[in-house]
């Protein structure tokens, strides 16, 4: 997986500040959180360890943690100890220590388990099974007019996949970055090119984007679909023992690049 923080959270993880907004939670005793998105897609997997009081991806960054994944034929993978450098492009580059694990290739279909030991004492554990496909490597291309077009997709249901995962994102080298774009839906997506996000419209003219559907599994959808969800004031769900957090599974089934036509009227 890439290092930066935008494409862990398009491929693979989405902790730290998280591309989908967190959910507000009031202060509370502080606990271990541990997030790790398991990608057939990438050959390192990344884990990150922290405390925090809210059970969500910031915090205070665990250093000298054991973390280690057990393979579905029970061989454990261990993880290495690395400093992750902020992403210059974007304001919410992780900083601080994570955990990468080399994974030549991930089953998928089959379960991965994720222990943690924790310096001083303390085991986080969790089970994980990516849905059974293959992840597409290969991105088809789009041109759209965001006044008339609107994007329409579909896709044959996964096995073992719990939703799926819209993120549409601009390029680094787009002039307006208004942050990603982000949905769960079934097995079909309709987005119109006029469609605002936050205020924001989630297509600019003149600016490409990237969009990838991804087959998740339900401890990732349970997670990050919750916290999508403002103003809950409950704890995050979790599937970990031990602490807080996720261990979960994603694999990119649909990759498209989307060229918007047109000048944005603030450049006229």
């Amino acid at each position: 997986m890439s290092s930066s923080i935008r494409r862990w959270a398009s491929l693979a993880l989405c902790f730290a500040v998280a591309c989908v907004e967190q959910s507000p939670l009031r202060p509370g005793p502080e606990v271990v959180a541990v997030h790790a998105v398991l990608n057939p897609a990438e050959r390192v997997q990344h884990i990150v360890v922290t405390r925090t009081s809210d059970g969500a991806g910031s915090g205070r960054p665990v250093s000298g943690a054991t973390v280690s994944l057990v393979t579905p034929d029970g061989v454990t993978l261990p993880a290495t100890e690395v400093t992750a450098l902020p992403d210059p492009f974007y304001y919410s580059g992780w900083q601080g220590p994570r955990y990468d694990v080399p994974v030549e290739r991930v089953a998928v279909g089959r379960p991965y388990r994720l222990r943690v030991v924790l310096p001083g004492g303390g085991v986080v554990e969790g089970e994980t099974t990516a849905p059974a496909i293959t992840p597409v490597a290969v991105a088809s291309e789009r041109r759209l007019d965001r006044n008339v077009d609107t994007l329409r997709l579909s896709w044959p249901r996964v096995p073992g996949a719990r939703a799926y995962e819209v993120r549409v994102f601009p390029k680094r080298d787009s002039l307006y970055w208004y942050g990603e774009y982000v949905t769960y839906v079934d097995t079909s997506l309709t987005l119109a090119g006029t469609t605002r996000s936050r205020g924001n419209p989630v297509f600019t003219e003149g600016v490409s984007y990237d969009l990838v559907v991804s087959a998740v599994d339900a401890n990732y959808y349970g997670y990050y679909a919750f916290e999508s969800d403002q103003y809950t004031g409950t704890a995050l769900p979790t599937s970990l023992r031990g602490g807080e957090g996720v261990f979960g599974a994603l694999v990119p089934i649909i990759r498209m690049r989307i060229t918007v036509e047109g000048i944005d009227p603030r450049l006229r």
